[in-house]
């Protein structure tokens, strides 16, 4: 297989740079400095290849580039932060052959994680760069556009400030759930040793974390110490303390995963790898030979200025020079996911885009509970998603089961206070976004459930322009139920985050009828039953029956936008139970004495 490898600049200056307009969201006052810092890295870095634009502010997509013409246009996706705006861009129509790449600015494991693949369908990017290695083991689907640009030091700030080593162990950063191995190892080394610890005040806002260490002054902090400890989380990814330590003379400690081998680790050579049983030995042993400490120091501080700094982060203007040469039977794939991209033929499979498996704990146990239920074993299935809840932040992925449990158990008042805030985090994000469809098909199921039919007959006719096969169904049930036929639109097939097990139509109807039988709707369960599905020999042909019958109404579509505070289900349902509870108190003192 023939490659051209790109050469990846220390820095590209001349007037041929070629222009990136870089999309990104913009910062209140009350984001924290660190966030601030870590947005400022990133542009300075983008700056070192490109002659970047950056756009912040609502405006024509069209117009935009018009007005600056670029070589490229980057799109943060999936940020999520108080205090943030992402711009609202409209006519984002292909304009004159300009590359649309996306910057995936997020945890592949996080709350975004719809958001990010809702963008990613909409948006059309030829080219989708994450700062989490372990990207292509979350978002399988993404692979074949998905590339990598790596989380990296400012060699500036974390360099070797040859301080007088005043702690052993100098511990930083937080130590939630989904930090299991820096929980237990903190906790090991607590019991044996005397460390210094600096917690993570969180990303809430820039009043709580102003007493944070920040730049130098953290720098010189974990400098200070012989060791400090830090893990990838539950994903086993690697994260910018993975670099910062040794970067600034202090041996890391970790825990050891496919994405730090990758990145050039070797255990005693540049880094300790440790668990909870043994990390306490090895650092006695080390303290006890001085020099192969000091080996495995600077070892690990020349990988890190040598591979990991912001010099070494090209990829996206690898990606557009490869994207100008390559052509239509070649593609341009990234072998090491801290490495420079290549061109290859399209006809060969021997060198291809490398994305790393972290085989995270909790990706194990989701596979686990989607098993359960596509088998129908509710109960199991929300056992392990309990088990996923405890050991990670809230994720799309668990939430949205675990209202699809609740749902089939008959409790769709819960299912509603799990899917309305999943739902939240797309559509409050941007006005233009469509939500996961899937996530939007049991949002209409769940209404049904709840005997809702006017607000599920609502949310059907929103984000028309969006097909799928569980939202296509779901639609169908409630048209059907309000003796009503679709709006004819030219809808987009999309894909979506979550994965059901695949039904024939009559037997997904059937299971719908059921489910609305046990929450007690039962009269909307034997309509749906009634109906000849056995018959209907084609998806397209899903409405054939509706649309010959002269009495139906046709769904007019609705305006598509936010879950605003009135226009929250959630909040209407607790309106509506409020004035039940008023009706009754009223009745009860107007009744006969």
């Amino acid at each position: 297989m023939s490659c051209i490898q790109s050469k990846a600049p220390c820095a590209y200056s001349g007037e041929g740079r070629p222009r990136l307009l870089f999309f990104r969201s913009k910062y209140g006052r009350t984001v924290p400095h660190f966030l601030v810092m870590h947005r400022d890295e990133h542009a300075r870095c983008l700056s070192q290849f490109f002659d970047l634009k950056i756009i912040e502010d609502d405006c024509d997509y069209g117009q935009v580039c018009d007005d600056h013409r670029p070589d490229a246009c980057l799109v943060e996706i999936g940020l999520l932060m108080q205090d943030a705006r992402q711009p609202r861009v409209t006519n984002m129509g292909r304009k004159n052959g300009v590359p649309r790449l996306a910057l995936m600015q997020a945890d592949v494991w996080g709350l975004t994680r719809s958001r990010i693949f809702a963008e990613a369908e909409a948006l059309d990017f030829d080219a989708i760069f994450s700062i989490c290695t372990t990207a292509g083991e979350h978002f399988p689907r993404l692979a074949d556009r998905l590339y990598y640009w790596p989380n990296f030091v400012d060699e500036d700030i974390f360099k070797d400030y040859h301080l007088q080593k005043q702690e052993i162990v100098f511990f930083t950063g937080a130590t939630a759930g989904q930090y299991p191995w820096r929980r237990r190892v903190t906790q090991a080394l607590t019991k044996a040793l005397r460390i210094s610890q600096s917690r993570h005040a969180g990303y809430v806002g820039r009043q709580v974390t102003s007493s944070m260490p920040m730049g130098t002054e953290y720098a010189k902090l974990i400098g200070s110490a012989w060791f400090a400890p830090t893990c990838g989380t539950v994903a086993n990814e690697l994260i910018r303390k993975h670099l910062e330590i040794p970067a600034v003379g202090t041996c890391l400690i970790t825990e050891q995963s496919p994405a730090l081998d990758l990145a050039g680790f070797s255990n005693m050579r540049n880094v300790v790898f440790a668990d909870e049983h043994d990390v306490v030995d090895k650092i006695a042993h080390l303290l006890r030979n001085p020099d192969t400490l000091r080996d495995i120091i600077a070892n690990g501080h020349e990988l890190v200025h040598r591979k990991h700094t912001m010099r070494a982060r090209s990829q996206i203007f690898d990606w557009l020079m490869l994207h100008r040469q390559a052509s239509t039977t070649e593609r341009i794939i990234q072998p090491d996911p801290f490495g420079p991209l290549l061109v290859g033929s399209c006809g060969q499979a021997k060198i291809q885009t490398l994305h790393v498996r972290g085989r995270g704990e909790h990706l194990r146990l989701l596979e686990k509970a989607v098993d359960y239920v596509n088998a129908g074993r509710i109960g199991p299935a929300m056992s392990v998603l309990n088990d996923c809840r405890r050991l990670m932040a809230p994720v799309p992925d668990v939430d949205f089961l675990r209202a699809y449990c609740n749902l089939h158990a008959g409790n769709p008042r819960r299912a509603l206070a799990l899917l309305v805030p999943l739902l939240k985090t797309s559509l409050d994000s941007s006005d233009t976004l469509p939500p996961d469809p899937i996530e939007w098909a049991y949002f209409i199921i769940t209404l049904l459930a709840l005997g809702r039919f006017r607000a599920a007959y609502l949310r059907a006719r929103q984000f028309v322009e969006i097909s799928h096969q569980e939202l296509d169904r779901a639609r169908c049930a409630v048209f059907l139920l309000k003796n009503a036929v679709p709006p004819t639109t030219n809808a987009k097939r999309v894909s979506s985050l979550h994965r059901l097990q695949d039904k024939g139509l009559s037997e997904w109807m059937a299971s719908l009828a059921g489910l609305l039988e046990i929450c007690g709707r039962e009269g909307a369960a034997q309509r749906l039953k009634s109906f000849a599905w056995d018959e209907i020999g084609e998806e397209s042909e899903i409405y054939r029956a509706a649309r010959i019958n002269s009495h139906c109404r046709r769904a007019v579509p609705v305006k598509s936008g936010r879950l605003r505070r009135f226009d929250n289900p959630l909040v209407m349902s607790a309106i509506g139970r409020r004035v039940q509870d008023l009706n009754r108190a009223i009745a009860h003192r107007s009744g006969p004495a």
